[in-house]
């Protein structure tokens, strides 16, 4: 087996005590089932024989090594480390690949390192699992040997005690363990037949969005040193283990295929893992043209309607005073909603975290003292008795869920704040989600907040709230080795929503929102009026007299639509190179069914060189009710943003019938023509053979219309209401913006030859390949009956001629 082990400089091998971490682990794919082994543990093993070989080879608990907390902590990390960290021990040799004693000694500190938990359980883990089903189907079952080595690195930052990883009710041990910016795994299946004999590998970015690679061991060996040019030579396999053959190019593409199907309701998964990154960046800029436009759609009163008989109303009191109300619900073990105001000081230098949480003794009797208190000190209460009525801090050790408030910490300040660590204030949150995608909305909520309602003399009024799901926590799958505990007993939440009123004596000041979003890692948020949200919450509630907030806040004021808009900028922002983000926040699931299904056809197929994969044309629609209403949103997104808002029927740009009772319409986003690398001329005509530019030293842009040589202008800016536009040497020409490609009889336009002016004084457009033409509704103009009895619309640019159309 020597020579299946990694061979290379000293600094690759065993564990770096400056780092605390482990740089590879190697081991063997057990071939025996043992799915129902405990797949966690509350206590994690250490080695005392790193701090002198005189203390035994044998792993042990912290408590039972025979040293000092001093003596373990010089030599090798120890579960402090990890306590209450934005990080996980991850561990290289993962417990789901062994069974009995060999799954047991995994659970050593000696053997992980910190990985960001969403990273860690949602494709971690599932990836490792996919590694497996791979190596037993096309190794083990063949009669092969499985020899695997996964490694870490290289380093570049350190475990922090500091900022979000300060706790505010214990000092901690900071800068001691090291975080790898990469994780890789490698295999070889070594057979007597040489034919079965082959290799793969994986790398990974150790981080939340992580791109994966699946590629040769080879190809690895390379990779890794580019990452750390320290290494001087590298050498996972002594003998690389037929990486090259034929055999080891079908195993890649078979867990590539396996790896895309796990991850297919993923948009990102997809297209993230799929396209390199140069390609990826078409994706990007197409979306950013719709997300950063804000004519997308998107989509001192206790609340009402939320009381049922096992709800209990508490004044979340500490350090004898009151700081904000929350309704408990008993049954489930979380609060329905948590109602607070946002404090105007500055505190974001006060610790994030605490490693004690509060619980409330009141909830098991109205006799026992009102202010929240941590476990150990709560009015002479046994643990069981408290988890009757609430959730314990155990209930979330292990699991994959955060403890996330409601009141969030990061709104408040001083006792506030720490008033914010009860666990009647949290509800189980996907990692993912409220790492990424809630903690980023409320960074931009309160950035927010702070400018438009306390800078104008407000009062910013919150209540957020969580409807519980089916599902709940710990689960039997979390089941630890080393400690028992009662299981599925606090509801995980399925959508957790906000409602905001910033009340104002300048009503023109006065506004309210409202934001609701699924508690998942892929998470889609939606936005509505407070009135809005009432109705929804009625729908997922089924009852009929649910109210957030007294009335709606002046919900309908402009001031509502700034802010909002802001924030939706904000989040795009924030998120812009995360594909599945853009996506996810534009388009519904249901309806990315067709970028999904392509995208399949591509990552099912075994035979597709990912090296070569471009990226096509993307198109992204939004229905309208009504021709006015499409031209409301042309008009605003054409002026306000770099998009055409291109009028076209719903059965031609989505390839699908459109609903009946609609009004089959849509609105194609397109970038203007006037923008970089544009394939449109200034009237109208698709560029051919060249994009828009400056051709053969001309001083003004312009590109070929025909095979012919036929040329047009092209726009440097904005073509403008008068139909002129700049043209780049300090001259105009005759312009047509995109708008439509619908004819005034209802016709769709040729593929290639939407409405525009093509040298004519009215707009135009062929409907087919017989030069059959019709004319089309000017831009400024839309089909409608515009004050008389039959619908019609003019057709000219700068004259009055008009034209009866259809609607």
């Amino acid at each position: 087996m020597d020579k299946r082990w990694p061979q290379g400089k000293s600094s690759l091998s065993g564990k770096t005590r400056d780092h605390r971490i482990p740089r590879w682990s190697a081991y063997t794919l057990n071939e025996t089932a043992c799915e129902g082994q405990p797949q966690r543990r509350s206590r994690w093993f250490v080695e005392p024989q790193l701090f002198g070989a005189d203390k035994g080879s044998d792993m042990t608990t912290e408590a039972e090594s025979g040293l000092t907390p001093e003596d373990l902590r010089f030599s090798q990390a120890v579960s402090e480390d990890y306590e209450d960290t934005s990080y996980d021990p991850g561990p290289l040799n993962p417990n789901g690949l062994q069974c009995n004693s060999n799954h047991t000694a995994i659970f050593t500190l000696t053997n992980t390192i910190p990985m960001k938990p969403c990273f860690l359980w949602s494709r971690w883990h599932k990836l490792q699992h996919l590694f497996q089903a791979e190596l037993a189907k096309s190794c083990l079952s063949l009669g092969g040997v499985a020899y695997l080595v996964t490694g870490s690195g290289p380093n570049r930052e350190m475990i922090s005690r500091g900022g979000e990883d300060q706790e505010r009710d214990q000092a901690q041990l900071c800068h001691r363990v090291s975080v790898p910016s990469h994780v890789w795994m490698a295999a070889c299946c070594d057979n007597r037949n040489t034919d079965h004999k082959f290799s793969l590998a994986f790398l990974a970015e150790n981080k939340e969005e992580s791109r994966l690679q699946i590629l040769p061991v080879t190809q690895l060996n390379g990779e890794l040193l580019v990452l750390n040019q320290t290494l001087q030579r590298l050498r996972i396999f002594a003998d690389n283990c037929s990486g090259e053959s034929q055999r080891s190019q079908e195993a890649l593409s078979a867990l590539r295929a396996s790896v895309y199907i796990a991850f297919q309701d993923r948009v990102l998964d997809s297209y993230f893992q799929f396209l390199p990154p140069e390609e990826r960046q078409k994706l990007d800029k197409r979306t950013n043209w719709v997300m950063k436009s804000r004519n997308v759609d998107l989509s001192e009163a206790e609340p009402e309607g939320f009381n049922t008989q096992h709800t209990a109303k508490i004044c979340q009191k500490y350090d004898n005073a009151y700081h904000y109300a929350t309704l408990y619900d008993k049954e489930s073990r979380t609060p329905r909603w948590s109602a607070y105001m946002l404090t105007v000081k500055s505190c974001e230098n006060q610790p994030q975290r605490r490693k004690k949480w509060f619980v409330e003794p009141q909830l098991l009797s109205q006799y026992k003292s009102p202010e929240m208190s941590t476990e150990e000190y709560s009015s002479g209460l046994t643990l069981e008795q408290l988890q009757s009525t609430q959730a314990i801090s155990r209930d979330y050790g292990n699991t994959n869920y955060d403890r996330g408030q409601l009141n969030p910490n990061s709104f408040q300040c001083d006792s506030g704040r720490t008033a914010t660590f009860t666990l009647t204030n949290t509800v189980p949150m996907n990692h993912c989600f409220n790492q990424m995608h809630w903690r980023k909305l409320e960074e931009s909520l309160r950035d927010k907040l702070k400018k438009n309602c306390f800078n104008g003399g407000g009062t910013a009024y919150l209540v957020t709230g969580a409807v519980a799901g089916t599902e709940k926590i710990p689960k039997k799958a979390d089941q630890e080795w080393d400690r028992q505990r009662t299981y599925d007993r606090v509801a995980v939440a399925s959508h957790i929503w906000t409602a905001v009123c910033c009340d104002n004596a300048n009503n023109n000041l006065k506004f309210s929102f409202a934001f609701l979003a699924e508690n998942k890692e892929e998470s889609k948020l939606r936005f509505f009026s407070v009135e809005q949200l009432n109705k929804k919450l009625q729908e997922m509630y089924n009852t009929q007299n649910i109210r957030v907030l007294a009335d709606d806040c002046n919900a309908q004021s402009q001031k509502t639509q700034e802010v909002l808009s802001a924030i939706k900028q904000d989040l795009y922002s924030g998120f812009w190179d995360l594909m599945l983000n853009l996506y996810h926040q534009v388009l519904p699931s249901d309806k990315r069914k067709n970028l999904d299904k392509e995208t399949t056809k591509v990552m099912k197929s075994r035979n597709v060189n990912q090296g070569k994969v471009q990226l096509g044309s993307i198109e992204i629609i939004q229905e309208v009710d009504s021709t006015k209403d499409w031209h409301e949103l042309f008009v605003k997104a054409y002026e306000q943003d770099s998009l055409s808002c291109m009028l076209s029927h719903a059965t031609d740009a989505t390839g699908l019938a459109y609903t009946s009772g609609t009004s089959g319409r849509v609105c194609a986003f397109q970038k203007q023509k006037h923008l970089p690398v544009s394939d449109v001329s200034a009237q109208g005509y698709r560029c051919f053979g060249q994009a828009c530019g400056k051709h053969n030293g001309e001083p003004y842009s312009w590109c070929y219309i025909s095979a012919n040589k036929d040329w047009d202008y092209c726009c440097t800016e904005k073509c403008m209401k008068d139909y002129r536009c700049a043209r780049g040497d300090g001259g105009t020409a005759t312009c047509s913006p995109q708008y439509s490609t619908v004819t005034v009889k209802g016709h769709q336009c040729r593929a290639d030859f939407p409405c525009g002016l093509y040298h004519q004084s009215y707009y135009w457009c062929y409907t087919d390949y017989r030069q059959n033409w019709d004319y089309c509704c000017a831009p400024h103009h839309y089909c409608g009956k515009h004050g008389y009895s039959y619908q019609w619309c003019y057709v000219g640019g700068q004259t009055k001629d008009w034209q009866n159309c259809k609607a």
